[in-house]
């Protein structure tokens, strides 16, 4: 199984307030009826609760445009099942910070178009061309069908959840008005402010642009007193937003280069199967294949059969980003790496990409198929989410200037990382060259220097010797007041490319030798040609998020105790007093309490066949997966309880927050709101952002614990 689909009760709880608060009370409701029972039809859910069948079908459709849940229908009675993505569940409390990392690398455009991926599901290119440039006739505008006629997540009904309205599949009612979805980016532009400070957000923002406020996790405008955005998002007399969308061209060319990055991925069948119903339709296709219907008895076979499934899974997960990243090989456009002639990207399966190169245009252009179905991509979220956490911990080790080095190497290695880690790998060759390294995992610091800012300051953070001898020329170096530095200070606008590759070369190199081990030299092409261990940093991340847990807890002597049980083993009482040089008497309370918070494994074994106290040998040990579950448990629990105390305030002004959500007073808070009123929203803004910053933290923890590594061996 799935270690993401490993749920545990406190995840449940912790899923079940996101939903509530992000999409109501009636998503939550069938959610957590899955989240008790497990894997249901829709006759089970109806006997499993209160609801009616009209209600639970609405439900549903809720949860399944949002890739909340998987569905099959196996066997030959065609009922379907209906099981939790646990994953997905979860990733409602990062939806802020994805599109604030969008931001930071594509624009504020490519996070508008993210947000609203968000905001809407998985959703056809045509529905999103009709949001974003609605056409003057409604000769296209369909009428609504029942929510059972729709149960795989494409019907085009509005769901109410917590007072906002939220669409389906980015087609409105015919009823609904067909405002530009670009007003929805003053909203993006307010969740980003709120990463910025360490708030972790969801986006709740619609199509047309409606700013509901309601002092939720996302964070919004009239609680604070600001007016939501209306029509194109622009008043009158001011320019258009720079997040505006401008024409159906820079739509397609916008999301084609999201899809190339692999931040958008076409949706196949395969998105909405769960785990095990994958693992049974693939398993007997290999078996017919490849092993003629028998099933494989020998332990070879049997290996065999184990890695033709894992490339078969692999090849159905990843063939439609494959196809997406079929990119031509000339050079891409700097702002959204539109190729240089027409292309049309198809449909989802792995071969329909074709290029057309009848008509050429001055400007390059790329046209997406309206049939084609899109939605964000939640692993590659998790791989920008490991660069953040690796820069950070760079920075505080080694500087801001040699971090930015690593941020713009660990950048240039993303593409080429479609997740943090494989889930199905296939097993180690035993004769296999692990010095061997695929070139697309390989930086070189030339490539570095090109993608660095021109105006950073490269000679900061060396020693001012290693900068002499690398770019030479007429330079002191001074030592006064315990600091070393060179005069004049180099102007790095003055150096040449070959200059600032050696600069670069010796950030790199600091990296190297840090204990950390950052980046690992692997050749001379380009100055130098480096590659990460993702893994084994991950794995040091973990532990060092363990022993910082103990120390907080305990003191150093719990983080003395764990450090010598990872290094000897299995030890007894005697062998962990010679191991840590401390008497048996202050080791068993330390040992005691390690054992009852779950960082420490005890062992009894019987010397004798009487099982006697006396006669048996008594061990203790770590075992860093286990410690690792136990933390992230932990971690769950300290949420939900976050999610509950934000709740509970949030109802003690909840009349206030009713009446500053009127039309009539967004934007008119002085006059409508008195000024006890106005105090008692301030507070709830302030209690709400504390709540929020140590929410973020605890994400960015289970990150660290959960997304960047497989299981981990002892």
């Amino acid at each position: 199984m799935s270690q993401f689909q490993r749920e545990s009760p406190i995840l449940a709880q912790l899923c079940t307030l996101l939903i509530d608060d992000q999409y109501g009370e009636l998503a939550s409701r069938v959610f957590s009826i899955l989240a008790r029972h497990g894997r249901q039809t829709l006759a089970a859910l109806s006997r499993n609760s209160y609801l009616s069948g009209k209600q639970l079908k609405h439900g549903l459709v809720i949860l399944i445009q949002q890739n909340l849940l998987f569905h099959s229908s196996p066997g030959l009675h065609h009922v379907t099942y209906y099981e939790i993505n646990w994953q997905q569940s979860y990733a409602l409390i990062r939806y802020g910070r994805m599109t604030k990392m969008v931001e930071d690398r594509f624009g504020e455009k490519a996070s508008a178009i993210i947000s609203n991926l968000v905001s809407l599901g998985h959703t056809r290119i045509g529905d999103l061309n009709e949001a974003y440039f609605p056409s003057n006739t409604s000769d296209h505008e369909e009428d609504e069908e029942d929510a059972d006629t729709h149960m795989n997540g494409t019907a085009a009904s509005v769901a109410k959840g917590n007072g906002s309205t939220q669409l389906l599949n980015g087609t409105e009612s015919s009823k609904a008005s067909k405002t530009k979805i670009n007003a929805s980016t003053e909203k993006a532009e307010l969740q980003n402010k709120d990463v910025n400070s360490d708030k972790v957000t969801t986006d709740n923002a619609n199509v047309n642009g409606d700013a509901h406020t309601n002092g939720k996790m996302n964070g919004t405008a009239s609680v604070n007193g600001e007016k939501p955005a209306e029509g194109n998002g622009v008043t009158e007399g001011q320019h258009a937003s720079k997040s505006e969308v401008n024409s159906l061209k820079e739509l397609h060319g916008i999301i084609y280069k999201l899809m190339v990055e692999g931040w958008i991925v076409p949706v196949t069948e395969a998105h909405f199967l769960p785990p095990h119903d994958f693992h049974e339709k693939v398993l007997p296709e290999i078996v017919a294949e490849v092993f003629e219907g028998r099933w494989p008895s020998g332990t070879k076979k049997q290996t065999q059969l184990k890695i033709e499934v894992n490339q078969r899974k692999r090849y159905l997960r990843d063939s439609s980003i494959q196809a997406a990243n079929r990119k031509r090989s000339a050079d891409l456009d700097l702002e959204f790496g539109r190729p240089s002639k027409r292309m049309r990207i198809a449909c989802t399966n792995g071969d329909n990409i074709s290029t057309s190169a009848q008509n050429e245009y001055a400007q390059n252009e790329t046209i997406l198929d309206d049939n084609l179905v899109i939605r964000f991509n939640l692993e590659k979220l998790n791989v920008a989410m490991r660069t953040e956490q690796l820069v950070l911990l760079a920075k505080k080790r080694l500087g801001k200037t040699t971090a930015r080095v690593y941020h713009t190497l660990l950048c240039a290695l993303e593409q080429s990382y479609l997740r943090c880690y494989e889930e199905w790998p296939d097993p180690p060759e035993p004769e296999a060259n692990t010095h061997e390294v695929d070139p697309k995992y390989l930086v070189t610091a030339k490539e570095v220097t090109r993608k660095l800012d021109r105006n950073i300051d490269l000679t900061e953070g060396l020693d001012p010797h290693v900068v002499i001898n690398h770019i030479g020329g007429r330079f002191n170096i001074v030592e006064k007041d315990r600091l070393t530095y060179i005069d004049p200070p180099a102007d790095p606008s003055e150096l040449s490319i070959d200059q600032k590759c050696r600069l670069v070369d010796a950030h790199l190199r600091l990296l190297y030798q840090e204990p950390f081990q950052f980046v690992t030299w692997y050749a001379r092409r380009g100055f130098s040609q480096w590659r990460v261990e993702f893994d084994r940093l991950c794995a040091h991340m973990i532990q060092q998020e363990i022993e910082n847990t103990i120390m907080a807890r305990r003191d150093h002597l719990g983080v003395k105790l764990v450090r010598a049980l990872q290094k000897k083993g299995r030890l007894d009482e005697r062998g962990t007093c010679v191991a840590m040089m401390m008497p048996a008497q202050e080791i068993r309370t330390v040992v005691n309490e390690m054992c009852l918070w779950g960082f420490i494994q005890t062992q009894e074994i019987p010397r004798v066949e009487s099982r006697m106290t006396k006669h048996s040998m008594h061990l203790i040990w770590y075992d860093k997966q286990r410690a690792r579950e136990r933390l992230l448990h932990d971690t769950y629990r300290g949420m939900t309880r976050i999610m509950q105390r934000m709740a509970m305030e949030k109802e003690k002004v909840r009349p206030v927050i009713d009446k500053a959500e009127r039309s009539d007073v967004v934007g008119n808070e002085d006059k409508y709101l008195n000024q006890a009123e106005r105090d008692a929203l301030k507070k709830w803004g302030e209690v709400e952002e504390k709540l929020l910053v140590q929410l973020s933290r605890q994400d960015q923890l289970v990150a660290i614990l959960r997304d960047f590594i497989g299981p981990l061996s002892i």
